[in-house]
């Protein structure tokens, strides 16, 4: 992910389809990453993690029942 100035945020492919099924479902886990991108838990992490940086996500609740939230 790249951010450019002036606020706008590029995404990747990867980034894009997690943001396309949290429209969908209204939330998303670690495990729905690592499922929908075939990638691992870490991996898929580091994607949630990257997009709660750029505040797109918001985490809610801790370790193993933490979800995301689209925070815009």
């Amino acid at each position: 992910m790249k951010k450019k100035i002036g606020g706008q945020v590029y995404l990747d492919k990867n980034q894009i389809k997690i943001i396309d099924f949290m429209m969908t479902m209204g939330k998303i886990t670690s495990s729905d990453v690592q499922d929908i991108l075939d990638i691992t838990q870490r991996s898929a992490r580091r994607y949630l993690s990257d997009l709660v940086k750029v505040k797109l996500l918001a985490k809610v609740g801790t370790k193993k029942d933490a979800y995301y939230q689209l925070n815009i």
